[in-house]
């Protein structure tokens, strides 16, 4: 069991080094326009090679980025796909020896809102836990890993009903929100409530 823990937190450290290599230039608003930007103190001029859409296929080729100092940017509207995108370009100088070119790449994500959504795998991972913790504590008679589930189950509900399930907050929404609090809350309390009564 061990083992299998070491296993997964080194996989996860591999997994985030390996997104940490491409930049990321932030988070955006459907729809709305975003400045590709690229600093340099050495380059002549910057080029953006590509824009891929979260598909894969491909937003832009290539175009000059406007100067200004030292910074490069372009202006781009194409964002009506929810998702990362992925750009990619080159900055080049000029010397006396010939040319020096550099590539840079980075990725941007586009969302309903501009703002970090709530995936639904997560929430369907967390709400899985939650409920199997407090079932297994409330039927186990484990009043504590009921509390523990219940208490999970009242968060992930004030959290979902506030901000909503990967991008969507509705009525369905609101309603799984309700639910998952309101079992919270019998999970939790019901243990504790005869927990008190016993020891009265």
């Amino acid at each position: 069991m061990k083992k299998l823990m070491l296993i997964m937190i080194i996989g996860m450290m591999l997994i985030s080094l390996g997104s940490a290599a491409i930049g990321n230039l932030g988070i955006f608003e459907q729809g709305k326009e975003i400045e590709l930007r690229q600093t340099s103190i050495v380059y002549d001029y910057c080029n953006i090679t590509s824009v891929y859409y979260p598909d894969l296929s491909n937003a832009l080729g290539e175009v000059s980025m406007e100067k200004d100092g030292y910074e490069f940017s372009y202006e781009f509207n194409k964002t009506d796909k929810l998702g990362q995108y992925k750009v990619n370009g080159f900055c080049m100088v000029e010397t006396d020896d010939g040319e020096t070119k550099e590539t840079f790449n980075y990725v941007f994500e586009v969302t309903k809102t501009g703002e970090e959504e709530f995936d639904s795998t997560y929430a369907i991972i967390i709400l899985l836990i939650s409920f199997g913790t407090a079932f297994t504590g409330f039927f186990g008679k484990n009043m504590w890993v009921s509390v523990i589930g219940g208490m999970i189950m009242i968060f992930f509900g004030i959290y979902t009903f506030t901000s909503g399930i990967a991008g969507f907050n509705n009525q369905f929404t609101e309603i799984i929100s309700i639910i998952s609090i309101a079992l919270g809350s019998f999970f939790s309390l019901y243990p504790l409530i005869e927990w008190i009564e016993d020891l009265i």
